[in-house]
């Protein structure tokens, strides 16, 4: 399955890998430490901030389920996923502008 990131520091990521960002990310009283990635790219209006967009692939059989923030009232799905995992398990690709306006969502 397909995920998407959004960020300003593509270069960093490309050269470094992901990295953890804590917050509580409006889930009051919790928080939370990893990478956001979403089942639709998401945009200043969901809360995404960045002008470039990463699709982050899992091989099938992987399994995230643990680190989904389950909100029953989104539109579309999210999880926090711990930059190592990410790093480790996921082939990340840099989604360009002309490809984005095309995606399906």
């Amino acid at each position: 399955m397909n995920y998407y990131h959004r960020t300003n520091a593509a270069e960093a990521i490309i050269r470094d890998g992901f990295i953890d960002a804590e917050g509580s990310y409006m889930h009051v009283g919790i928080t939370l430490r990893g990478v956001w990635i979403s089942d639709v790219p998401l945009d200043g209006n969901s809360g995404a901030k960045g002008k470039q967009l990463f699709e982050v692939t899992f091989s099938p059989d992987y399994d995230i389920s643990e680190y989904e923030l389950i909100e029953e009232e989104k539109p579309y799905r999210e999880w926090c996923v711990p930059a190592e995992v990410v790093n480790r398990n996921a082939s990340v690709r840099l989604v360009s502008k002309d490809e984005e306006w095309n995606l399906p969502f």
